[in-house]
């Protein structure tokens, strides 16, 4: 819904925001001019900009053909903190942006909540933000079905409900898909948005097809591969893929094969899969053989595993290694030259503190042996 108080579109311009929505075009600068990205979000975040309604889940899309540029008029030091301020206000923010800046938006799309989706700046015949735009509004409402709460505040306006229960269940049974926990800087009386599989939508050529997938995975020792595939210790099934054709209808899983490449390390570059279609014609088959669908491998924060080694002491650790939600232990290696997993930083009686490297972020603590 349009906001009431909103800078650029009212409620009564509805049609019009459609209209100039449908008209954009890419320009093929994107590579040269960096847009206004965190002035244009940070209105949705300042007040007296962009009244949202209480009662309503929130979601955000910024259309761009460009990389970003930090310098706002309201003060938020980088995209990093807006991307901070936009999570603690509950706004979903999704990017339609060409592949070329995927891994500039994802970190905003993926600390949000919302997803990337393709638009192809060199084809104008590709270019119909009107049909993108049906895409993101039956995702959004996909997600809003499943993932909001309705309001409990005992002071909500009954007039909200034409007719409200007048022996409201005090300890209705929750959602088991709903934060238990919401964020305390969310507005009293605001439903909770579960934040959705951070996910990236792409079209696939003119074909109507979309191609909705997890965009992103931390690294576990062992490859990453499509929901449903052949997993074992070393492979995980965490890349959920969703295929629909161009009516929207979801294409079984069985009528495509997927091929993964570069999807173990989180130091490599172009993780990436590919579909090929088996019951489609021609047109669809080329298509999808021309689609490479990129994701990123995130290194694995030290704090979410637990380390042990065969011996550790201040000077060096050996054998040191996880052991991986499939059940593998992950040798790690000290960092030497210009390879390896981690360094050494400190010690106290007890224990000795790591430093991530390559595939691995943050401090981790191991056991002095």
């Amino acid at each position: 819904m349009v906001s009431e108080n909103s800078m650029w579109y009212g409620k009564a311009d509805t049609d019009l925001l459609k209209t100039e929505l449908g008209s954009l075009k890419g320009n093929n600068k994107g590579d040269i001019l960096p847009c206004c990205a965190v002035d244009a979000l940070g209105n949705l975040i300042t007040d007296g900009k962009i009244d949202f309604d209480t009662r309503a889940a929130k979601f955000a899309m910024l259309i761009t053909d460009a990389k970003y540029k930090d310098d706002n008029t309201h003060g938020i030091a980088s995209m990093d903190e807006l991307i901070k301020k936009l999570s603690e206000n509950r706004i979903m923010t999704s990017v339609v942006t060409d592949k070329m800046n995927y891994k500039t938006y994802l970190p905003l799309s993926d600390g949000t909540g919302g997803m990337l989706q393709r638009i192809y700046i060199n084809d104008p015949d590709l270019n119909d933000f009107n049909q993108i735009l049906n895409w993101q509004a039956l995702i959004m409402s996909e997600y809003t079905d499943k993932n909001i709460t309705q309001d409990t505040d005992q002071n909500a306006d009954p007039g909200q409900d034409p007719n409200p229960d007048p022996n409201p269940d005090p300890n209705p049974n929750p959602d088991p898909n709903s934060n238990p926990n919401p964020d305390s800087n969310s507005s009293g009386g605001s439903p909770t948005a579960v934040l959705p599989v951070k996910t990236v939508s792409s079209n696939v050529g003119s074909t109507g097809y979309l191609v909705t997938y997890t965009g992103t995975v931390s690294f576990n020792g062992g490859s990453h591969i499509e929901e449903g595939g052949k997993t074992s210790q070393k492979k995980t099934g965490d890349i959920m893929i969703k295929v629909t054709d161009a009516t929207g209808a979801e294409v079984a899983a069985s009528s495509y094969k997927v091929k993964f490449k570069n999807n173990k390390n989180a130091s490599e570059n172009g993780a990436y899969f590919t579909i090929k279609m088996k019951n489609a014609d021609k047109t669809v088959k080329d298509a999808f053989k021309a689609e490479k669908f990129s994701f990123v491998i995130n290194p694995l924060d030290l704090k979410a595993v637990t380390l042990d080694a065969k011996s550790a002491s201040e000077s060096s650790i050996s054998g040191l290694y996880f052991t991986n939600e499939g059940g593998a232990k992950i040798k790690m290696k000290p960092f030497k030259g210009s390879k390896g997993d981690f360094k050494i930083k400190g010690a106290s009686e007890t224990s000795i503190i790591i430093e991530g490297c390559s595939n691995y972020i943050g401090e981790g603590i191991v056991a002095k042996k």
